[in-house]
């Protein structure tokens, strides 16, 4: 007859015979395991690496579509502001034309009157006194063709003081013209 000490190492053999599988086998579904979750994981890394790509790609379109849309919009606003300098320059330099020729019309008009003036002092005055008046008339004369030459350099920024000094020279040219002829 089979004894407990006899049938209780036979049932755990055979127990852990059959319920336990072998090292090799344990390595072999641990390798399997492994693998599966190799693959799992290279796959996901995949699909993560083209979904990043794409985002990449479609970062980069939109980058080039705002790129070239400000760059447009850049062209344009220098186109403007080029058309918008050329135009201040054109009338920057017809306003310097305008005040100039008049400045130059009245200039020359009064230069034929100190012209003039000049013989009649000479004959009227001491000679002295006549060539202080003449050299003053000269000399406001020359202040005024200055002015002129500064009214040519003149920004549009210092056109009205330009113009402001040559008018105010060739007032004082006139009120010495005056002052000449009330002499004479």
């Amino acid at each position: 007859m089979l004894t407990a000490r006899i049938l209780v190492p036979i049932f755990l053999s055979v127990s852990a015979l059959a319920g336990c599988r072998s090292p090799f086998d344990e390595r072999a579904s641990a390798e399997h395991a492994q693998r599966e979750a190799d693959q799992k994981a290279t796959q996901a890394t995949q699909e993560a690496e083209k979904k990043l790509q794409d985002v990449h790609k479609r970062a980069a379109q939109e980058t080039d579509a705002v790129i070239a849309e400000a760059s447009d919009e850049i062209r344009k606003a220098n186109t403007e502001a080029r058309e918008a300098a050329n135009k201040a320059q054109d009338e920057l330099a017809k306003a310097r034309a305008d005040v100039r020729s008049s400045m130059v019309r009245t200039l020359s008009g009064l230069e034929k009157d100190v012209a003039a003036l000049r013989s009649k002092l000479e004959r009227k005055l001491s000679k002295s006194e006549a060539e202080t008046i003449v050299k003053d008339l000269d000399d406001k004369s020359a202040s005024a063709r200055e002015g002129l030459r500064d009214l040519d350099a003149a920004t549009d920024i210092t056109l009205d003081v330009a113009k402001r000094t040559v008018e105010r020279r060739v007032e004082d040219l006139d009120r010495a013209v005056q002052e000449a002829r009330k002499r004479v």
